[in-house]
């Protein structure tokens, strides 16, 4: 986290759950949220939460000069104990 010195700017984010679909990233196939994020009403992010890995598979997110950051999960394994077997 970078902190900026200034002035505070309220700011209105909001989140929507658009549907609940297939997502291939190089971990694997997932069946994910969709969920599109918006802060004063300008599109920011799309995000696809898994719950099967309990983290986002994928996330668009704008840079804010008109490109795109996209992230994917790279890999995922799954541990039959809850803990992770430690």
């Amino acid at each position: 986290i970078e902190v900026v010195p200034g002035p505070k700017v309220n700011a209105q984010l909001t989140g929507h759950v658009v549907s609940y679909e297939s997502v291939t990233v190089p971990a694997g196939t997932f069946m994910a949220f969709r969920t599109i994020i918006s802060i004063n009403g300008q599109r920011f992010a799309d995000r696809w939460y898994a719950p099967e890995t309990g983290t986002f598979v994928r996330a668009i997110t704008s840079d804010g000069r008109q490109g795109q950051v996209i992230s994917e999960l790279l890999e995922f394994q799954k541990y039959a104990d809850p803990a992770g077997g430690f």
